[in-house]
């Protein structure tokens, strides 16, 4: 992962950039725990 640095962040969240979403995009989902995330890439 690539960290892009363009400047000082003042801490309102209103002067961050915006994008609307995308149609059709899936949410991310989290796992509950590390042996959730086991059981979803190893192989059957």
């Amino acid at each position: 992962m690539k960290f892009h640095y363009a400047g000082k962040y003042s801490g309102n969240p209103d002067e961050l950039p915006y994008l609307e979403h995308e149609p059709g995009a899936v949410p991310f989902k989290e796992v509950e725990d590390a042996k959730a995330l086991g059981r979803l890439t190893t192989d059957k």
